[in-house]
This record gives structure tokens, C-alpha cells and sequence, in this order.
């Protein structure tokens, strides 16, 4: 069943393998290598045009267009690395200074989008994700960088979950625990330096936000499972506001109470610029139940299906709360799973 609106539609899936469907795989795997070698040359020698293009207009003493480089600095950052983006403003004399720390935080401050309450009223320049991947670099660099991006947010008449949800609007969090780690200690300094009051030590704003965050997935992640109470919400960050060699300290209440209940209210916009599994669990185009035709042992007799649809041979189909038979007996069970589109048939009935 395919719920649309408050229609209900049921679609019956078989799924399709064939012999050979690991060499397909395989080819397709080895032509888009073909490509990606054939990208990288291309770019190669896209570079080796621009550098001498660029050293002739030194000779001549033609000044760039800035603005063009502004574009050209933010496609590479896009498109082949935040790094290269970055390198090529510097290369072409964008930044005044040469590219500091504070120029460069200033850049990706300016490039993308802040406001989570207008989302989609402003298009951001810079990929979100790779913004995320630079600010959590571990190199010294990339650090005073995420330090000087953090001061521009002024949270002085922000609450918490206000900051925080603008903080997180600006980029994406990045995978690795260390990078996010970098992250969450720079926006807990910074808000505790425009909110000195409102927590007792830097590490309960920290370890507040973290449990913010695990908290948005636990209510509004479709594969998560069961979702959190109140209670177990309080008894996950209980005691968190101290410091090191400090006693045990509980958070206000009233401010724990208003962050659950804003998270359980409004789910955290996370920034997503590709379509992957992250974007499919959170935000799916459209939600519904697939039933599957034939056989009487283990058969999938309904599932709960998040759809994400884009026309692409890569598309997927990914499914959380199922209910199963098990040799006729039905039980609710939670499964997280997911097969390419391209192995199903889908036909209404």
C-alpha cells in the first residue's frame, strides 16, 4: 500500500535478480572508473590552461575580474575539493591578505545559508557538505579556521536550540566522531561566551548539544526504532553540567524540557546536498506499505516503505518498520534495509 495523502493505493513487488547481475555491477563499476580517470585528465589539463592564462594576464598587467573568480574559486570547492577552491582564491589573489584563517572563514560564512526558519528562499553558494569536510579537517589550518567561522555567529540573544539549529544550518556535520567532536567544542564555546549564565561549564553546553542531536534521530529517524521519552531524555544528560574535577550538576530543568519538546515539535533541518540515505531516512518523498506476492514461509507481509525518488539507475528503496510472517504468525519488528530500484518490478493493483 502506497499512502498519498489519505488515499490508499497497494502495490505488489517481486523482486528480480539474474545470473549475471554481479558482472553488470561490475561493468557498470569499471565504466564509471573509465570516466572518473577521463574527468581527472580533462581537469588536469583545464588547470595547465588556466595557469598559463593567468600568468599572461600578469605579463600583460590585466587585473582579474574578481567576481569571476569568486565563481570559478566556489565551482572548484563544489566540485572537485573544498581545498582546491580555497587554493585557487588564494592563487588568483582574492583574499586581500593572502588567505587567512579569518578571510577564509569569512568566505565560507558569506557563501552559504543561515536562516533554517527560510529554508529554500535562499540558495546556497557553497555545498554544504563540503564546507562540512574543511571546517572539520584536522590540520592546524583548518582548526583556527572552524574557530573564526564560529565567532562570526553572534548567539547573543539566541536560546540553545535556536543557536544550535543555526549553527548546524551552515554545513553539513561531517561522519567522522573526530571532526564533529572539533565542531560541537567551537559552538559550545561560542555559545557560552554570548550566554555566560546559562550553563555552569563549557562541557555541559557540549554534551548538550550532542544529546540534542541523538535525540532529533531517535524521534523523527524512521530506522531508529523506538523513540525517547521525556524521562530517558533526562536521565541521558543527568549530572552533564561540570566541569573536569568538578562535582555533578544537573542542567534547569525547564531548559531540558523546552529542548525535547522543541525537538519532538520540529525535527532538526539538517543540510543534505546529495540524495543519499541520510536525506532518504529523514526527509522521504513519500511514505507507504509494499506487500509481497507468493511463498507462505518468512514472506514480507507488509512493510513500511520510505520512497526516494529521483530518476536514477541508483535510485534506492529503503525500509524501517516492517511486520513480518513468520510460518503464519505476524509480529511487528523493526528492520532497516534497502535494495536498488533497479532489482524490483512495481506494479499497482
Amino acid at each position: 500500500m502506497l499512502c498519498a495523502s489519505r488515499k490508499i493505493k497497494f502495490f505488489y513487488f517481486t523482486p528480480i535478480f539474474t545470473s549475471n547481475f554481479d558482472q553488470h555491477i561490475a561493468n557498470v563499476l569499471e565504466k564509471k572508473n573509465r570516466c572518473q580517470r577521463d574527468i581527472e585528465q580533462l581537469e588536469r589539463q583545464i588547470d595547465d590552461i588556466e595557469t598559463k592564462i593567468s600568468l599572461e594576464r600578469d605579463r600583460l598587467g590585466i587585473v582579474e575580474d574578481m567576481d569571476h573568480v569568486l565563481q570559478v574559486g566556489i565551482t572548484r570547492f563544489n566540485h572537485k575539493a573544498a581545498k582546491k577552491g580555497i587554493a585557487y582564491l588564494k592563487e588568483h589573489k582574492y583574499f586581500s591578505d593572502g588567505g587567512t584563517a579569518e578571510e577564509v572563514a569569512q568566505f565560507l560564512f558569506d557563501n552559504v545559508t543561515h536562516d533554517y526558519a527560510n529554508d529554500g528562499v535562499t540558495q546556497s553558494a557553497l555545498i554544504k557538505s563540503e564546507v562540512g569536510e574543511y571546517l572539520g579537517e584536522g590540520k592546524e589550518f583548518n582548526i583556527e579556521v572552524l574557530r573564526r567561522f564560529a565567532d562570526l555567529h553572534d548567539f547573543s540573544s539566541n536560546s540553545f536550540l535556536t543557536a544550535l539549529r543555526t549553527y548546524l544550518w551552515g554545513f553539513k556535520l561531517p561522519g567522522e566522531s573526530q571532526k564533529i567532536d572539533r565542531i560541537m567544542e567551537c559552538f559550545a564555546k561560542r555559545f557560552c561566551h554570548a550566554n555566560p549564565t546559562l550553563f555552569r561549564h563549557e562541557d555541559g553546553c557540549f554534551l548538550l548539544a550532542f544529546s540534542t542531536i541523538m535525540l532529533n534521530t531517535s524521534l523523527h529517524n524512521p530506522s531508529a526504532g523506538r523513540n525517547m521519552s521525556l524521562e530517558a531524555f533526562k536521565s541521558q544528560i543527568r549530572g552533564i553540567d561540570h566541569g573536569p574535577d568538578e562535582p555533578e550538576h544537573d542542567l534547569p530543568q525547564d531548559l531540558v524540557e523546552e529542548v525535547y519538546h522543541s525537538i519532538d515539535t520540529e525535527a532538526f533541518k539538517i543540510p543534505d546536498d546529495e540524495l543519499g540515505f541520510g536525506y532518504t531516512f529523514t526527509n522521504p518523498d513519500k511514505r507507504g506499505f509494499l506487500g509481497k506476492l507468493g511463498g507462505t514461509y518468512q514472506v514480507w507481509e507488509q512493510a513500511r516503505v520510505l520512497f526516494q525518488c529521483v530518476t536514477s539507475p541508483l535510485a534506492y528503496l529503503c525500509w524501517a518498520h516492517t511486520k513480518m510472517a513468520y510460518n503464519g504468525t505476524t509480529r511487528d519488528e523493526v528492520v532497516g534495509a534497502c535494495c536498488a530500484v533497479s532489482t524490483i518490478a512495481v506494479r499497482q493493483i
